[in-house]
């Protein structure tokens, strides 16, 4: 481990640049988080996180052999989930689909229809940027361990491997949604979805009345306070109800 320390992980860094194209991935479903408020920076960071498990999104302990490993393993493990959740089209399932996207369509009064079009759209538009950029992926996976089966130092493979096992024995995403989720995660999405209309809400009770609307369950929204306290965490503030404050001064002299 002590040579390992003293390795030049430069290597490790480049491997990170070569297969880490999430910002052009992302930029295909029409979103870019530099010209994002803040809160939605969080949600995006937060999201990808519960996608993304066995890495640390969050704070990256930076370059090294184990890190690098473990969030190249944990890509194959989503490309590997991906791949089983996509069905090789028939006519059947098409006719099938299309019978889904006719009947939504016929009920968009119905809550949650609405936004399930326009979650749609960015969706497919990932989607087919992931399917673009899977060659792109496998190609500089094989290199990637290449390059660390030809360091120096035994342990840095050894450490980049370790990695890799555990990423890749950790899906992010199914079926179910992204493995990291929690009771806020339908609520982090939609927020994130809907993030234009959100910044136009004036308080957190009509905050609660827009999610319902557009298909959270009441009881995953749960309490007015409960809601606050999820949006503040991510830095989204909404004036508060109910009458202002008196001042200090103004409460003495009453």
């Amino acid at each position: 481990m002590g040579d390992s320390l003293q390795s030049d992980y430069s290597w490790c860094k480049r491997i990170i640049d070569e297969l880490d194209p999430s910002d052009e991935i992302i930029a295909k479903s029409g979103f870019d988080p530099s010209k994002e408020s803040e809160w939605v920076q969080k949600i995006y960071v937060e999201l990808g996180q519960q996608a993304m498990p066995a890495f640390c999104v969050r704070r990256p302990k930076g370059y090294t052999p184990q890190e690098v490993g473990r969030c190249l393993g944990q890509q194959c493990a989503n490309f590997y989930a991906l791949g089983e959740m996509i069905d090789t089209p028939t006519p059947e399932k098409i006719e099938q689909s299309v019978k889904v996207l006719e009947k939504y369509e016929a009920n968009r009064n119905v809550p949650g229809v609405e936004s399930f079009f326009k979650a749609v759209e960015p969706i497919g538009a990932l989607l087919s940027g992931l399917m673009e950029y899977f060659p792109i992926f496998e190609k500089g996976l094989h290199n990637a361990f290449k390059a660390a089966l030809d360091q120096p130092t035994r342990e840095d493979a050894a450490e980049f491997f370790r990695g890799f096992a555990k990423g890749i024995s950790k899906p992010g995403v199914s079926k179910r949604g992204l493995a990291g989720h929690t009771t806020a995660t339908l609520i982090y999405e939609k927020l994130f979805v809907h993030r234009r209309e959100v910044e136009q809400v004036e308080n957190y009770p009509a905050l609660k009345e827009f999610l319902i609307k557009n298909g959270v369950p009441e009881s995953v929204v749960g309490t007015v306070r409960r809601l606050q306290k999820l949006c503040e965490r991510v830095g989204l503030h909404l004036a508060k109800p109910g009458r202002p404050r008196k001042s200090r001064k103004l409460r003495h002299a009453s």
